[in-house]
């Protein structure tokens, strides 16, 4: 199967694609009015739209064998949440459209938007990655609480960015100058009579596309919803039977052995690689008991590819409720599209 096709590089394809449908459009426009200086400033903001997206990506890899307290996971998360307003701060760029009279004022807006949406697309889906990973590791109101305050982060850097006039690199240019607007606004809001509104509409307005994205990610994924983290897993095909041996020797002092289970679904075999895909059927498995949740990436890493042939294809875990017993389980399905 051809590498690109798995459903993550896919997406990050389309990503591409539309910033290149961005940029097309913007040196259309700029040959057209005979100016590549107005409006250039788009392109730069794509750029910086691109980064908290490559941060996360990156702090997920890192994620895989060590933990978030690590420095290298603390650092991506810090660079990650820095940047991330720039993606969201390219919908106040709508305001640029009355700053220069142009030859097509629709052709203008819809360049406007094609930039903004692919701006924000980006962003949110770093966001979507980042929630993925607090779910696995803390309870689903905690990890929305941690979003809100990311959106409510955003929102505020915005205001500082649009308003104030301030951008990313001042955390490292200029921290004092920085902290000092932002103690200011904090302690005599009246100076600042925008700021308050400012805030308020962004994060109401971040948070709500938010909530509609997540939701309709869970709803097309059909996956039973969960408060709690998800500490049953079952296995088919990666084990010896009645819980003796576990393959994955991370996972040995881990588990804890519950009993034989029944998956939805049937198997599948591909040579020596034998699992378990989405479909009708009750395939036989054995359920496990986690210990600890953080070993969950490590064994995604595992799952992933056939350590004997890296070449075939591996599974991905996704939530389900088994057949017997009533239970929401994590289960490795076969991923066709890796």
């Amino acid at each position: 199967m051809v590498a690109w096709r798995t459903p993550r590089r896919q997406f990050l394809l389309a990503l591409l694609t539309s910033s290149l449908v961005s940029l097309g459009l913007f040196a259309y426009g700029a040959w057209r009015n005979h100016s590549f200086e107005e409006f250039s400033y788009l392109s730069w903001n794509l750029v910086l739209a691109w980064l908290p997206l490559i941060f996360a990506l990156r702090l997920i890899a890192i994620l895989k064998r060590k933990l978030w307290s690590s420095w290298e996971g603390l650092a991506l998360s810090v660079l990650w949440l820095v940047f991330l307003p720039n993606s969201f701060y390219m919908i106040s760029d709508f305001i640029h459209l009355e700053d220069v009279k142009r030859v097509n004022v629709l052709y203008d807006t819809l360049m406007f938007t094609s930039f903004i949406y692919t701006g924000v697309a980006l962003g949110f889906s770093s966001l979507y990655l980042i929630h993925v990973q607090l779910r696995r590791r803390l309870m689903a109101y905690e990890a929305s609480i941690w979003v809100a305050i990311t959106l409510l982060i955003s929102s505020s850097a915005i205001y500082l960015g649009r308003d104030l006039r301030w951008n990313s690199w001042a955390v490292i240019t200029n921290p004092g100058g920085l902290l000092f607007d932002i103690s200011n606004g904090l302690q005599h809001p009246a100076s600042y009579p925008q700021m308050i509104m400012t805030i308020s509409v962004f994060f109401i307005v971040l948070a709500s596309m938010y909530s509609l994205l997540w939701r309709g990610i869970g709803l097309l994924q059909r996956q039973p919803p969960s408060s709690r983290p998800v500490r049953y897993i079952a296995f088919y095909g990666t084990l010896k039977r009645n819980g003796r041996t576990v393959m994955h020797p991370i996972l040995r002092e881990h588990l804890t052995y519950l009993g034989h289970c029944h998956i939805p679904g049937r198997l599948y075999k591909l040579g020596r690689l034998v699992g378990v895909e989405a479909g009708n059927g009750d395939v036989v498995g054995e359920l496990y008991r986690l210990k600890d949740l953080q070993v969950l990436p490590q064994l995604d890493e595992y799952e992933a590819v056939d350590n004997v042939n890296p070449s075939k294809p591996g599974f991905s875990r996704v939530l389900v409720e088994l057949s017997k017993p009533k239970v929401l389980a994590w289960v490795y399905f076969y991923d066709g599209n890796t």
